[in-house]
C-alpha cells in the first residue's frame, strides 16, 4: 500500500448528525488501495556469446639456424713471391668459415727471410673465386716489416685468381707491397697454394 492510499483510507469523512439519513447505516466502502503493479522480472535470456572468430594462433616456426657450425679443417701451404722466391713451404693453419666467409689462413714463424709470415685468403660463398689476399711479414734482416695485399676485383691494380682441384686451392696474382707501412712496390707476383685436410668446414 502506498503512502498516499494509506492516508486516504485512514481519513474517512463523517457527515454531521443533522444531515444523517434515517435507515440502516451504510457500510463504508473500503477504499481500494492502489496496487502498484509488480514488474515481473524480465528474465534476460543469456544469449550465448557467439565465439568470436579469433584468428588462429600461429605456431611459431623454429628459427632456421642452419646446420651446426663445422669445425675448422687443418691446412698446409706454400708461398712464392716473384715466381721463384720461395718464402715458405711449411705454412700451417686452418680452412674454415669466418664471419660466414670461406677463409684459408696459414702462417709460418720460422722462415729464412722474415721472422714470420701470415697469409689470409677470403673466398666467395660458393668457393669459386678469391675475394682478397692479405699477407703480413715479420721483420726481415733489416728489421723492416712488410705487407702484401691483393683483391679479386682488381682494386688498385691488384689481382687474385683462384684455381681449385678437390681439397687443394691455388691463388695467383699481383699485389701491392708496403715496407713499414709505405708502399714500396706494386704488381708484385705471388702464388699461394693451400691444401685442406677435408672439405667439411
Amino acid at each position: 500500500m502506498s503512502l498516499l492510499a494509506f492516508g486516504v483510507a485512514g481519513c474517512a469523512v463523517v457527515p454531521p448528525a443533522a444531515l444523517t439519513p434515517s435507515g440502516p447505516a451504510s457500510q463504508p466502502v473500503p477504499s481500494a488501495s492502489p496496487t502498484s503493479p509488480t514488474a515481473s522480472p524480465t528474465t534476460s535470456a543469456a544469449t550465448p556469446s557467439s565465439p568470436s572468430a579469433s584468428s588462429p594462433t600461429s605456431t611459431p616456426s623454429p628459427t632456421g639456424t642452419g646446420s651446426a657450425t663445422a669445425l675448422p679443417a687443418k691446412g698446409k701451404g706454400k708461398l712464392v713471391l716473384y715466381q721463384e722466391n720461395l718464402v715458405s713451404d711449411q705454412m700451417t693453419g686452418t680452412c674454415q668459415r669466418k664471419d660466414g666467409k670461406p677463409t684459408l689462413q696459414l702462417s709460418d714463424n720460422a722462415t729464412d727471410f722474415f721472422e714470420s709470415v701470415e697469409v689470409k685468403i677470403v673466398l666467395t660463398d660458393a668457393v669459386d673465386a678469391a675475394v682478397s689476399v692479405d699477407m703480413d711479414f715479420g721483420a726481415d734482416s733489416e728489421s723492416i716489416t712488410h705487407t702484401l695485399k691483393a683483391r679479386g676485383n682488381g682494386e688498385s691494380g691488384t689481382s687474385a685468381v683462384l684455381s681449385r682441384t678437390g681439397e687443394s686451392f691455388k691463388v695467383t696474382g699481383k699485389g701491392t707491397m708496403t715496407d713499414d707501412g709505405k708502399v714500396s712496390a706494386t704488381g708484385v707476383p705471388y702464388t699461394v697454394t693451400v691444401t685442406c685436410a677435408s672439405l667439411d668446414w
